[in-house]
């Protein structure tokens, strides 16, 4: 079989869990999560949950996300 490569364009504040496959060509929007063992064919919106195989759109997030960084009690 012949091997085709294609860019994928992974958005600000994606979280890409483990085990997660994402094929050629596939933009993953802002924000978006992609769940555990996830197989990613198609395109994922902005802020969208997706999960499953193929994957699938599970929910949506938040658009207000806001992190804070600090220390965690556990390693001071």
């Amino acid at each position: 079989f012949a091997a085709f490569f294609r860019p994928v364009e992974v958005g600000d504040r994606v979280w890409l869990t483990s085990r997660a496959t994402v094929l050629a060509g596939v933009r993953i929007g802002e924000g978006a999560v992609v769940a555990a063992c996830a197989l990613v064919t198609e395109d994922v919106p902005a802020f969208a949950v997706v999960g499953g195989v193929p994957a699938r759109v599970v929910r949506e997030r938040s658009r207000e996300l806001t992190y804070r960084i600090g220390r965690h009690p556990r390693f001071y």
